[in-house]
């Protein structure tokens, strides 16, 4: 059995050995994670628009209740 030699320069792999599989991809996001960020991504734009409207419409009293 001869010895593979592993490259000295780190960062490197060494090749892969004949008859081996690529390792498995990474999952992909499913559509419930998607739809999660989606939601997420709307309720925080509206939490936003609900600080700005806030902050320029408020302070507006003239002592008439």
């Amino acid at each position: 059995m001869a010895y593979q030699q592993y490259p000295s320069q780190p960062g490197q792999q060494p090749p892969t050995p004949p008859g081996m599989y690529a390792p498995p991809l990474p999952k992909k996001m499913g559509i419930g994670a998607k739809i999660g960020i989606g939601c997420g991504g709307a309720f925080g734009a509206l939490v936003l628009i609900g600080v700005i409207a806030a902050a320029m419409g408020g302070g507006d009293t003239n002592g008439n209740f």
